[in-house]
């Protein structure tokens, strides 16, 4: 679905007036220090007027189809799509049937095809099928299964014991314990305090309440676990740790990603060595070799292994990652828990390794994203994990990633359990009428919202992997120059892949009309929309090191959010606007409270690495379109 923060594009026009006032403010700023100009001279080449031209998408309808069509849309050269908004026009008397349609977009001339003449879009959303899947056609009902692959640390920190203060009845719902005939025998002995201690490697034991729903509804998910570990004493530790799945049709090895004398050594070798190609390959076969089970069958074993591991070694979480993305990669829409306590500091991947040539998460990240395999990062309070580099996994593949306390655990393994990929392999092209240009969050300057030619670009491009029901995106658009068009033109083309395995190609075309009254455009805004985007762009700033650019975003967020709501014309918009001004206050607090201690930690030590709560906050903050949602 395609909304916009204001239903008229705002024309902010650049008088004669106005150019003299920015004259005499250069003069000014010459007389200030040379820091200081520097800073203001950085801060005039870069767009961050926040304003209410703003666009919003949100993926939840591509899990139902628009107006199915079969084939390939008909494209002008520019690559936009003719529309339900398109004239056709006779230009030639003598040859009534060559029909003419005029770009909304770069203006130029088409002959329209006589075939195509009766097939003109009827609505602004259609979806073209460009391959229809095998899977699809024979309603193949196991193809819809995804896989569910827990990555665990069990290295030797994961003993680590926690102290969980509560009653007896919170502390058995917190285990998993539902012991209903002593409730009602002892309703007092249930309400007596009584602390649990457990070591972080007990946490994910809590998962058997959560597997329940799954294993109950007969759902084709499929779930396996995957350790990571290294053997220290190989030949006593792979008599003691020798591992067997066991199921009524055959029996094969739980892969472990030091499962064997062999296997350790791959996963002990930093990725220095000279055969980190071959280690790769062979993970990716150790991977490749587990068949999931159904979660029907797999459920009590599943527990069983979890309550049998014991912590030891290093962390080895490259390979164990590299392993659980092979089997995650079986079946497209798939996802990968990880939850771990530490940094990975062995084997490939290592952060310790000096050879920083290639980026192992982001490369692989970017080969989940192409599988259609969404990762989820999950640690533990009072850690160090390194969150600035595994948790780029979880960002780019449309995952969540989450620092945690025991008594968290449960639930957000049920809410990392609950999010469902309903499209892979998204790419959106965005065009725009030429008077206007298009970006998003991560283009800050306006040199990088600039092409080649070093013309503001009309067209944006962006590969996004995959997507979730609830996920949402903003994009920002501004007029080039002066003009007296009376409305503008926006299309979406988004490419997919549906979980069926079939091809898509959806299309969504709106209209806007242009005013250069603020006051207009301003009127009815929708505040959630701004505020998702103001924190898309200050998180992004954030994460590139611009804190002050982020700090200025936020608070002119905050005017133009106050200057609206005096606005507001009926008592049912301003409680409108409150409620999502209380909303945004919350989270664009946390997002201020983690720009000034980032800033006041850059200063005391200009080449430290970002903390993991300061990633945890600023991902967590790009979530706020879906707090907006479930609050609506």
């Amino acid at each position: 679905m395609l909304s916009f923060a204001s239903k008229f594009a705002h024309q902010r026009l650049r008088s004669k007036e106005q150019g003299i006032k920015e004259e005499k403010k250069e003069k000014e700023k010459e007389k200030e220090k040379e820091k200081e100009k520097e800073k203001e001279e950085k801060a005039q080449n870069d767009l961050e007027e926040i304003s209410s031209n703003i666009i919003y998408l949100q993926f939840e309808s591509l899990s139902n189809r628009k107006h199915d069509q079969i084939g390939k849309p008909f494209v002008c050269s520019c690559g936009a799509a003719l529309n339900s908004f398109s004239d056709f026009q006779n230009e030639d008397p003598q040859n009534p049937s060559n029909l003419i349609w005029n770009c909304e977009f770069c203006g130029k001339k088409n002959l329209i095809p006589n075939e195509l003449v009766n097939q003109k879009p009827e609505k602004p959303e259609t979806d073209f099928v460009l391959f229809q899947s095998d899977l699809d056609q024979k309603e193949n009902i196991d193809s819809t299964g995804e896989i569910v692959v827990f990555c665990i640390d069990i290295s030797g920190s994961m003993s680590h014991r926690y102290t969980i203060q509560g009653t007896r009845e919170e502390i058995y719902n917190f285990i998993g314990r539902h012991p209903e005939q002593e409730r009602v025998r002892n309703k007092h002995h249930m309400r007596q305090r009584k602390p649990l201690v457990q070591q972080r490697l007990q946490i994910p034991n809590n998962l058997n309440l959560q597997l329940d729903p799954f294993a109950n509804q007969q759902l084709n998910q499929q779930l396996n676990q995957e350790t990571n570990q290294e053997k220290k004493e190989e030949k006593e530790e792979e008599k003691k740790e020798e591992r067997t799945y066991h199921n009524t049709s055959y029996k094969t090895r739980l892969p472990e990603a030091c499962s064997a004398r062999t296997d350790a050594d791959l996963c002990r070798r930093t990725s220095r060595n000279q055969n980190e190609q071959k280690d790769i390959e062979k993970l990716r076969e150790l991977g490749r070799k587990w068949i999931p089970p159904e979660i029907g069958q797999s459920k009590q074993i599943l527990l069983e292994e979890l309550k049998s591991l014991t912590h030891r070694g290093m962390t080895a979480l490259g390979p164990a990652l590299l392993i659980s993305s092979e089997i995650a990669g079986l079946k497209s829409g798939s996802k990968v828990v990880l939850c771990t306590d530490g940094q990975s500091n062995v084997g490939i991947g290592s952060v310790e390794s000096k050879n920083e040539k290639d980026d192992f998460y982001e490369q692989l990240s970017i080969e989940c994203k192409n599988k259609g395999i969404v990762v989820n990062v999950l640690t533990f309070d009072d850690t160090d994990c390194y969150l600035e580099k595994i948790g780029k996994v979880a960002q780019e593949t449309g995952g969540d990633l989450d620092i945690v306390k025991p008594e968290e655990m449960k639930s957000k393994f049920k809410e990392f359990l609950s999010g469902q990929v309903i499209a892979t392999q998204v790419g959106i092209k965005i065009f725009i009428t030429n008077d206007c240009f298009i970006y998003d969050s991560s283009e800050q300057s306006k040199e990088e919202m600039k092409d080649k030619n070093n013309e503001f670009k009309s067209i944006h491009y962006e590969e996004r992997g995959n997507v979730t029901a609830d996920e949402s995106i903003t994009y920002n658009y501004d007029f080039k120059t002066d003009t007296n068009i009376p409305a503008i033109y926006v299309q979406f083309q988004i490419e997919y892949k549906s979980v069926d395995g079939s091809k898509h190609l959806r299309i969504i075309t709106e209209k806007l009309k242009v005013t250069t009254d603020e006051e207009i455009a301003q009127e009815e805004v929708d505040l959630d929309i701004i505020n998702a985007n103001v924190l898309e762009r200050a998180t992004e700033a954030a994460l590139r090191n611009e804190h002050e650019r982020a700090l200025r975003l936020t608070n002119q967020a905050q005017e133009l959010t106050n200057k609206v709501m005096s606005r507001a014309k009926t008592h049912e918009l301003k409680m409108r606007y409150e409620t999502s001004s209380n909303t945004y206050l919350h989270t664009n607090s946390l997002v201020q409270n983690q720009l000034m201690m980032d800033i006041e930690e850059k200063k005391k030590s200009p080449f430290s690495r970002r903390s993991d709560v300061s990633i945890k906050n600023y991902h967590q903050s790009r979530q706020y379109s879906k707090m907006a949602r479930k609050r609506k």
